[in-house]
């Protein structure tokens, strides 16, 4: 159905505490393997593959975060490096090389960085640019040291709001923590409802990736924000 509707690509996450529950054994990352023939049946049909590693295993959650189903508490900055080698682990399964690949050696394309990480919904207790920019790195250099052609996007941004974790401010702090060199393109999660993408509108997130509304305290756009950097 989704081909005969003209979708060309599938987003499939990859939810880091379902597949590592536990600390890894001897620096020995694992992998539930119960993607496989996802990947290798979205590939039969012509798709495009973005995979999403993403959210907190308990291990590496802060002891104090409580996160009730539907939100996730925020890595703790001493585990980037484990999140890296799981990444690596993952790019290594699906990168079609015919080494150490998943059975019939599937590949997918492009790597999407976390969800929303400027959202607490996902980063609990508050989304904080500068841990994330860690994993980011740590998930770029794991992910290119396995398959060099591989593309890491970065963690989508999402939606209207103010402050710190606006994604015209949060995109700053990435930048301010030295995101650049560590991503090959930027992720945006532009929801737009009620609004349609065409709206011309400072609260239209579709509209801020390539438009600034300096009258309205927004002197810059996502792709503004990009040159600039």
């Amino acid at each position: 159905d989704m081909k005969k509707w003209g979708a060309k690509a599938l987003r499939i996450e990859f939810t880091w505490y379902k597949h590592e529950p536990n600390p890894p054994v001897q620096g020995k990352h694992t992998y539930a393997h119960s993607q496989d023939n996802l990947i290798k049946e979205a590939n039969n049909r012509g798709f495009k593959v973005l995979g999403m590693p993403d959210y907190t295993p308990k291990w590496v959650a802060d002891p104090g975060c409580f996160a009730k189903y539907g939100t996730m508490c925020g890595p703790r900055e001493e585990f980037a490096a484990d999140f890296g080698e799981y990444v690596g682990m993952l790019v290594e399964r699906f990168d079609a090389d015919g080494i150490n690949d998943a059975p019939g050696s599937p590949r997918i394309d492009a790597w999407e960085i976390w969800n929303e990480p400027n959202l607490a919904d996902f980063w609990r207790p508050q989304p904080d640019a500068r841990i994330y920019v860690k994993y980011l790195k740590a998930a770029y250099a794991q992910a290119k040291a396995a398959d060099p052609d591989t593309i890491i996007v970065t963690g989508g941004l999402c939606c209207y709001m103010l402050g710190a974790n606006a994604p015209l401010n949060y995109l700053k702090s990435m930048y301010a923590a030295g995101a650049k060199g560590h991503f090959d393109a930027l992720g945006m999660h532009p929801y737009t409802y009620p609004a349609m993408p065409s709206q011309d509108n400072r609260n239209n997130v579709w509209q801020q990736m390539s438009k600034a509304y300096a009258q309205n305290g927004q002197p810059d756009s996502i792709r503004g924000i990009m040159e600039k950097n």
